[in-house]
């Protein structure tokens, strides 16, 4: 899914950065190659309305990530056990 968010991102580009070109004359064709939600990610992401597409909102304590902090707390694990040896 992300290569194909990526593979559409690029395509939005192209035709945005071609001053010859309208998106508007490419949408419906792009949404039947890419899928609708894919291109209102594309859409929502070029025009700033989405930032970091496909990232969860944290904080600086890592809210939400909890793959992350998981692995932090092995890491720690680790260094103490290290530390003890």
């Amino acid at each position: 899914e992300r290569g194909l968010f990526y593979q559409a991102i690029n395509a939005v580009l192209e035709i945005i950065l071609d001053d010859a070109l309208e998106l508007e004359d490419y949408q419906k064709n792009l949404s039947l190659m890419f899928g609708e939600e894919v291109m209102r990610d594309v859409i929502s992401s070029v025009t700033g309305e989405i930032t970091f597409y496909g990232l969860s909102k944290t904080s600086i304590k890592l809210e939400g990530l909890d793959k992350h902090l998981r692995l932090i707390e092995s890491y720690k694990k680790l260094h103490k056990a290290r530390k003890e040896a």
